[in-house]
């Protein structure tokens, strides 16, 4: 990881900080902290710059914390509690999110009843990922199984 550095001079760090986000190259609404932060200049006024790594979910994001890659990583808390059960070196500093903020987004010519979801291929941000947890649980609820969507 960066060792970071205030210049004796400006107050300013003479590395920056790289940061993967889990949302990817855009934000969305559960992202309106981050947005904040750069369109509202917060980073510049603390002195801090700061490196964007676009990743696409939360298993990416710890992977790329995890290797170095990036310094700290802003995605979901599943795949981190995944990993640190698993002895990994990562920890959640801050949780922002007050509720999920997922969808289960369907065309309706060919999803018209939850039964039709059987043999319809899932797309997720990643496996072990907020949204294949909780893809999984909607399944379980909706009564199919996990063999039955792709």
């Amino acid at each position: 990881s960066a060792v970071w550095k205030l210049s004796a001079e400006s107050g300013a760090m003479t590395a920056p900080i790289r940061i993967a986000s889990g949302a990817g190259a855009t934000l969305g609404i559960d992202d309106i902290a981050i947005a904040w932060a750069w369109s509202g200049g917060f980073w510049e006024r603390e002195g801090l710059q700061m490196e964007w790594f676009p990743k696409r979910g939360g298993v990416r994001t710890a992977e790329a914390v995890l290797s170095g890659e990036v310094d700290v990583g802003y995605g979901t808390w599943v795949p981190c509690a995944k990993l640190r059960g698993e002895g990994k070196p990562v920890k959640i500093l801050s949780a922002m999110a007050q509720a999920l903020a997922q969808n289960l987004i369907v065309r309706t010519d060919k999803v018209k009843e939850p039964g039709d979801l059987r043999g319809k291929r899932w797309s997720v941000d990643g496996l072990g990922a907020l949204s294949h947890t909780l893809a999984r649980l909607i399944v379980r609820g909706l009564g199919i199984s996990e063999e039955e969507v792709q």
